[in-house]
């Protein structure tokens, strides 16, 4: 810049006019230069702003790639806990159904239907009583899936105006189910409750007429506060917890069915 500055200086033709010239010199300088300094800042601006708006296009791409990716992941997760869960409920489902079994269930709610009893009361009674083997007999004769005594069963054929009743027939799913429900449902209509009645079920009805009329086990004679046969208190308390289980599996039967 010195060297130019001298040159205008030696080859003007006066002082003036170097002067002016140096003046013009100066000003077409600083003009070309504040010129060069706004051309290079605007195209910085513009470069920095294309630079700016690929890093935003990146990072939205790569945020869409992420999100993908962690769907996908999430998805991956809960179909894997869906399959594990179903696994896991029809396991448990099946063992449920190894030992507490669902046979006969038209024919049982048929007739729990028929005599107004709860169908999950009447597999209570069944499973505690046979475990659903419509050929089981007791040590005592009691015969079928609700055990049914010969005697009974004579008397439940006469109320029940059966007609031409053999004992045999007693084993068949249907006419068995029929009676137990039957006495079932006259036993909860004698005494007003479903635990005394399945007492009467179990023990007969002359014991618990007996309880009843004990201060030792009734403080209202309606109703027993305790009742004395070990054997009578555990199956009341069999059968009721056999209805809450099979309360839960009929309903899921009938939701998958």
């Amino acid at each position: 810049m010195l060297y130019e500055i001298a040159y205008f200086i030696m080859y003007s033709d006066n002082i003036a006019n170097k002067s002016n010239n140096i003046l013009q010199y100066f000003l077409g300088y600083a003009v070309a230069n504040e010129y060069t300094c706004i051309m290079g800042f605007c195209c910085y601006k513009q470069r920095r702003r294309r630079w700016l708006l690929s890093l935003r296009k990146q990072a939205n791409k790569n945020k869409d790639t992420a999100l993908k990716e962690q769907s996908a992941s999430a998805k991956k997760i809960l179909l894997a806990i869906t399959a594990l869960l179903a696994v896991m409920f029809f396991s448990v489902c099946a063992a449920a159904y190894c030992y507490y079994p669902l046979r006969h269930l038209e024919i049982i709610s048929k007739y729990a239907d028929e005599y107004s009893l709860d169908i999950s009361l009447v597999c209570g009674v069944i499973h505690t009583e046979s475990r659903f083997n419509k050929n089981a007999v007791s040590a005592k004769g009691a015969i079928g899936l609700m055990q049914i005594m010969e005697s009974t069963a004579y008397w439940l054929a006469s109320q029940m105006d059966l007609g031409s009743f053999s004992i045999e027939n007693i084993y068949e799913a249907d006419l068995n189910v029929r009676m137990g429900c039957y006495y079932l449902s006259a036993l909860i209509k004698q005494y007003g409750s479903d635990s005394l009645a399945l007492c009467a079920y179990n023990a007969g009805s002359g014991n618990v007429n007996r309880w009843l009329a004990s201060e030792d086990y009734s403080h209202d004679g309606i109703s027993l506060y305790y009742i004395p046969y070990a054997e009578t208190r555990n199956y009341v308390q069999r059968v009721y917890r056999a209805q809450k289980i099979y309360g839960f599996l009929i309903g899921i039967y009938q939701g998958l069915w």
